[in-house]
This record gives structure tokens, C-alpha cells and sequence, in this order.
């Protein structure tokens, strides 16, 4: 059998485990306040961007509008079957595809992604795939002759991780530190693509920036005390 249908086995194998196991328990503390968010939306909330809330209503909204801990559930398992998805792509792109589907693997056992943000409502899921996601466009773009159009889908991606977490912060400050260290990469300094999907990156982060500042910056506060800690 082949590395690619290994992996799509691997997917639908691990995804129907989730559903199953997803189907079978009740909320947990932080999923059932995380759906407040759902029933409330907003552009941010006290100690999370909105994506948390809206895959939560994707996963309602596919299911027949009813909310359930199961349905609640359904649009992080399938950003976790993306997840696996793309941390093969990512892999094989540098090591080949079987290095790609061990590294699928490695992600499916390991205890916080695979047992917590892959199956539960949790900002941790959705920052897994749009962090994987990022990077696999930056991967592209790097290696796109100097286009400026990859460069897009950074943006677009990066953005979507910073309305899922803050930690998403770090990529363009890992990016930067690359393109300095990294001579071959250097000339993209003096190209218009990085500063381009910044650019996108936070315009798409903007509406959480404007509540923050219309709420005392509660959100940055608590977060940035707890990181102080």
C-alpha cells in the first residue's frame, strides 16, 4: 500500500475514533464555557479570538442547528483530519512522503493534540491547523521564484491563526529570524510578499485589536499576565 492511501486511512481511522468518543461524553469544564462564546458572538472575548466560537457554530450549523456536545465538537475533529493532513504535506515537501506519513502519525499519538485539540472545543485546535497552514504556504512562497501571490495565502493563513490564539504571534517573528540568519532567504527582505502578508495578517486581526481597545484591553491584560507568570 502506498504512503498516500496509508495516510488517508490514517485519517478516516483517527477521525472516526474522535466522532465515536466525541458522541460519547459530556462537556468539559472549559468546552462548556467555551460555548458562552457560540451563543454570544463577538469579535474577541475575554481570553480568546472569535475562531474557538465560530468553529463551534460550524459544527452546529452542519449538523441541523442544534446544539450538542457532539455537534460542538464535529468542525474540531475536522480541522484535526486537516491538521494531519497538512503536517504530512509539510513533511514530505522536505523528507520525502513516508517521513510525511510517519510524521502524521507522530501527531495522532501524541497526548495533548491528539486526545485534547483534536477532539475537543478548544483554541488549541483550530491554531494547530492554521499554524501548519501558514507554514505550508510560507513553504510555497519561499520557493516561488519571487512571486508575490504565495505570499497571499501567508497572509490569509496567518491571520486566521492569530483569531484563533496569540500564540500565533511567534510566526512571523520565527519568519523574520529566517530570512535574517538564512542567506538564501535574505532577498526576500527587499521584496514586497512578506510585508504583504503581514499586512493581511493583521487586517484580518484588526476587529480583535478594536475590541480589546473598547474594553479596557482585558484580553491582551489577562493573557499577558499569565505569560508574566
Amino acid at each position: 500500500m502506498t504512503s498516500r492511501r496509508l495516510l488517508w486511512l490514517l485519517i478516516l481511522i483517527s477521525a472516526s475514533l474522535r466522532l465515536v468518543w466525541a458522541a460519547s461524553l459530556d462537556l468539559g469544564n472549559d468546552e462548556a464555557y467555551h460555548y458562552l462564546f457560540a451563543t454570544h458572538p463577538d469579535w474577541s472575548y475575554f481570553d480568546h479570538p472569535p475562531m474557538v466560537a465560530l468553529v463551534e457554530r460550524l459544527g452546529i450549523v452542519l449538523s441541523g442547528g442544534v446544539a450538542s456536545a457532539f455537534r460542538l465538537r464535529i468542525g474540531f475533529i475536522l480541522l484535526f483530519a486537516g491538521s494531519t493532513w497538512l503536517m504530512a504535506r509539510l513533511t514530505e515537501r522536505f523528507y520525502g512522503p513516508w517521513a510525511g506519513l510517519l510524521a502524521a502519525f507522530a501527531l495522532n499519538v501524541t497526548a495533548y493534540h491528539s486526545v485534547a485539540a483534536g477532539t475537543f472545543v478548544l483554541p488549541d485546535g483550530p491554531l494547530l491547523f492554521f499554524w501548519l497552514l501558514t507554514l505550508d504556504r510560507l513553504a510555497v512562497a519561499l520557493d516561488s521564484g519571487g512571486r508575490l501571490t504565495p505570499w497571499l495565502g501567508v497572509g490569509f493563513a496567518w491571520g486566521a491563526a492569530m483569531l484563533s490564539k496569540y500564540h500565533a504571534i511567534f510566526l512571523p517573528v520565527g519568519t523574520f529570524l529566517y530570512l535574517v540568519l538564512e542567506p538564501s532567504a535574505r532577498h526576500w527582505l527587499r521584496r514586497s510578499g512578506p510585508y504583504v502578508a503581514t499586512a493581511i495578517g493583521l487586517a484580518l486581526f484588526s476587529p480583535v485589536i478594536w475590541w480589546n481597545a473598547n474594553h479596557g484591553w482585558a484580553s491582551f491584560a489577562f493573557q499577558g499576565a499569565r505569560s508574566a507568570r
